[in-house]
């Protein structure tokens, strides 16, 4: 077996027992959590803490001391509430002798005016600025009547489009910003699959563009109205990414054994390098510890790892 396959299908398993405690972790259960949210519902959201009682509650006005960045960023009461407490149950935690939980399914975080998970908001934009910038090299360097020009010139504005999501949900972790961002990372993943074939059959031929950019666009438009519209479902989700994200993964290495035509291997080695670093940050997601700093994590380190990729990749 082909160890980007080992890798990647050992990343599937973690990922999927993960999404039993996406709506539920250690600390967001923990009895500290709760009363905290309850008392602090009581301070400071009347309308969430009793929303049809006449009675007056205690509010401290907390909206008229809040920082513009954190209202832009739409931090409502109750959020405020669950930022405050999750630092006092780690406190708690952490004097008496226990592990760094989890809240919600993630790591506790500084935020960073406003920004949930500043890390790994930031190297999203780098990655996205990664891919600009070699899309500008495309535009100066490729003739626009290249065979495959339009492939990767898509190819480049799909994969901005995926880190700009990426950064959006990473700074603010909202359903919609959630979606958004898996929905993009799919796409890129499976336009990257969709150049592999295109690479290999030939792109001489309208078929070869037209019946596997139709079964890719076909799968990636039931999987969006499948999550949208019907049931997200965390498990099938990560199940359909990763089985693209192997078919991708394999499928390029295979090219750059059976597309070699000759060439050296020094010529193939930006590909199969790309590919196979790109595998080995994936042992990251494996590697789940609490962020160092309260910033840096190990996804958030995936993300930074990924930015060098690009420039080699396009080669």
């Amino acid at each position: 077996m082909d160890s980007s396959v080992f890798f990647l299908l050992i990343l599937s398993f973690f990922c999927l027992t993960l999404t039993s405690c996406v709506y539920g972790s250690v600390g967001d259960r923990s009895e500290a959590f709760r009363n905290c949210l309850s008392q602090c519902f009581w301070r400071k959201c009347p309308a969430k803490a009793a929303p049809q009682s006449t009675i007056d509650l205690p509010n401290d006005d907390w909206s008229r001391n809040q920082p513009w960045y954190l209202k832009l960023l739409v931090w409502e009461c109750e959020d405020e509430c669950k930022y405050s407490c999750m630092w006092e149950v780690v406190e708690i935690f952490q004097k008496n002798d226990r592990a760094v939980p989890q809240f919600y399914g993630k790591w506790p975080f500084v935020r960073l005016f406003g920004i949930q998970e500043p890390a790994s908001a930031l190297f999203s934009v780098f990655n996205g600025l990664a891919h600009f910038f070699m899309l500008q090299k495309i535009v100066q360097r490729v003739p626009r009547d290249a065979p495959t020009y339009r492939l990767w010139y898509s190819y480049a504005l799909i994969s901005m489009n995926a880190w700009f999501w990426s950064a959006v949900f990473h700074t603010r972790d909202f359903p919609f910003t959630e979606k958004m961002d898996y929905f993009g990372a799919l796409a890129g993943v499976l336009f990257s699959f969709y150049t592999f074939i295109l690479r290999m059959i030939g792109s001489d031929q309208a078929w070869k563009w037209l019946v596997p950019g139709a079964a890719c666009l076909t799968f990636f438009v039931y999987h969006v109205h499948y999550l949208a519209f019907v049931h997200f479902d965390y498990g099938y989700n990560m199940l359909a990414n990763v089985t693209v994200g192997i078919l991708n993964s394999v499928g390029w290495l295979v090219f750059c054994v059976v597309k070699r035509n000759g060439r050296s291997w020094r010529d193939m080695a930006p590909c199969a390098l790309s590919v196979l670093f790109v595998d080995c940050l994936m042992l990251l997601e494996l590697l789940d510890f609490p962020p160092f700093l309260w910033t840096f994590d190990a996804h958030s380190l995936w993300h930074f790892g990924t930015i060098p990729v690009t420039f080699v990749w396009y080669k």
